[in-house]
């Protein structure tokens, strides 16, 4: 040991120095206590830097801390789903010191029922000013954030640009030619819920010696950036499990917010629906009653009756399916049918040129606009509407034109005796010329006949449900039919058209094991 060669260093911190280092190096005390005190300046070095290293680590444990907190707050108060992610990405770039971050969340493909994909959701670069635009990607391995998802194991890739070329993910690099960037470091971590379901990926990318350092050139990429550390993969996965649980409730937030707009939503489609049925009111030559109860909020059922001049007009039509978009057609035609009403000449017009009018407006808005225009398309382009439109007097007697599933009959007072009243024309919405050259049907009401009009709600309603009728192996289920109906008219033809209509619609729902269509009824007694 010779202290006159001894040199020794060490990191102060702008401290000053614990001993006078140069007062020893030369001194002419013995060896043993030169030894001895050089010795005890080392151990109090060592010490120096332990309590640095304590208050590094101190530091960065306040810091994820804070982190986790961050996420603990928004797991809690923050609701809006864009806004979590964008807490999530800054909070975990921060402190990891990554130049970029990303979310991709795992959701159901909506066009192929069953199947999963992938969805980038935003990105946030401290390096570069760009917009986050979504976009859906395979949930495959070939993609890294792909392959994290669906093995559920940390990704930590040194430099993507050095990647094995036998490994089974790749790195695009369309993002880094687009705008001069080099992704090189990544580190990619699942989001976990508790049953450890993967909600979705985080990735960091291009970590830094420090978060305020901006990447510019290629050589600030090739000289400042490094790998991820075995500590960045523990504190990002550990702010990852937070942020599956605050992602999951955000998503269901927005699922049960979604669900009662539309619900508002459908209650003010099913009111406007409803007050645009007309009011039954007493009348000198006719007793009536109506009924209509919708499968869904919106439905595809219709009847109106102009009574306030003669001639009187009626009109009962049934739009295919059920639901908002045949609810969308039914006040196609209802607005179509009021128009009509208001032209001049219309009430004395043959009702094969009426109808005509009405199937022009349906099949131009159907099968020209909305399976053209809309993103449903093909959607809308199978709907169609059974639709009767009748004209009587005060006397019994009728003109009706229309085609329909379920045809309208007439029930004789006196015999009891049912007369259907078959179809004329072809239906609404299909084709552009419905009337088809047919003529309206002729027929009187006398004292106490009964006219029905019905949708196939009635007639089809099933005795057995679907589950029951999916273990059947013919798969056939029970309807209520046309002769039921017909005979309950018959028996109970006597009864006020209120009492009757309430018999009809309690027998069917007493048969029915569910509502699976729209139910309307129209009943009108010569008086």
């Amino acid at each position: 040991f010779n202290p006159e060669h001894s040199l020794i260093f060490y990191e102060t911190r702008g401290e000053p120095l614990p001993f006078p280092c140069r007062s020893v190096l030369g001194s002419s005390l013995p060896e043993a206590v030169l030894r001895n005190l050089l010795l005890n300046e080392l151990e109090l070095l060592r010490l120096h830097q332990k309590r640095f290293q304590l208050e590094d680590e101190l530091i960065t444990a306040e810091i994820v801390i804070q982190g986790l907190q961050t996420i603990a707050s928004a797991l809690t108060n923050e609701k809006n789903l864009e806004n979590l992610q964008k807490i999530i990405i800054r909070t975990c770039t921060q402190i990891t010191h990554s130049d970029a971050g990303a979310v991709y969340l795992v959701q159901a493909n909506p066009r192929v029922p069953g199947e999963k994909q992938l969805c980038f959701m935003l990105n946030q670069n401290y390096s570069l000013e760009i917009d986050s635009v979504p976009f859906t990607m395979p949930l495959d391995k070939k993609s890294i954030a792909g392959y994290v998802a669906l093995t559920k194991e940390i990704l930590n890739i040194p430099d993507s640009y050095q990647l094995d070329p036998q490994a089974e993910y790749g790195h695009n690099k369309q993002f880094d030619q687009m705008y001069r960037y080099f992704t090189r470091s990544i580190l990619t971590i699942p989001m976990l819920d508790y049953n450890r379901n993967v909600i979705g990926v985080i990735q960091l990318v291009n970590k830094k010696p420090r978060y305020d350092i901006l990447l510019r050139e290629k050589e600030d990429f090739d000289s400042l950036v490094m790998p991820f550390s075995a500590w960045d993969e523990k504190f990002a996965f550990a702010l990852a499990s937070q942020a599956a649980i605050a992602i999951e409730n955000a998503i269901l937030y927005e699922n049960i917010r979604d669900k009662a707009r539309l619900e508002q939503e459908m209650e003010i489609a099913e009111d406007i629906q409803t007050s645009l049925l007309p009011e039954i009111t007493e009348n000198q030559h006719y007793e009536m009653a109506a009924y209509m109860r919708t499968a869904n909020e919106v439905g595809g059922d219709y009847y109106d009756f102009q009574m306030s001049s003669l001639p009187y007009f009626g009109v009962f039509g049934d739009v295919s399916g059920h639901g908002l978009k045949s609810g969308l057609v039914m006040l196609m035609a209802e607005v179509a049918f009021t128009m009509l009403m208001q032209e001049p000449g219309s009430k004395t017009a043959p009702l094969d040129e009426l109808y005509q009018k009405i199937n022009a407006t349906l099949y131009q808005n159907i099968q020209e606009r909305l399976s053209q225009k809309s993103r449903l398309g093909a959607g809308y382009s199978h709907l169609y509407m059974t639709f009767r439109l009748f004209r009587f007097d005060g006397a019994g007697r009728f003109e009706m034109f229309g085609n329909d599933h379920a045809e309208p009959f007439i029930c004789r007072a006196a015999s009891g005796l049912i007369e259907v009243l078959p179809s004329t024309g072809f239906l609404l919405g299909i084709v552009d010329e419905a009337a088809m050259g047919a003529s309206a049907l002729q027929f009187t009401l006398e004292k106490d006949d009964l006219l029905i009009l019905y949708s196939d709600g009635i007639s089809e309603a099933k005795k057995e449900s679907r589950e029951e009728g999916a273990k059947d192996g013919r798969g056939e289920r029970t309807e209520y039919g046309e002769a039921r109906l017909q005979e309950l008219v018959s028996q109970n033809r006597h009864l006020p058209v209120e009492e009757l209509a309430k018999l009809i619609i309690d027998t069917v729902s007493g048969f029915m094991a569910e509502q699976e269509d729209d139910i309307t009824l129209a009943i009108l007694r010569k008086r």
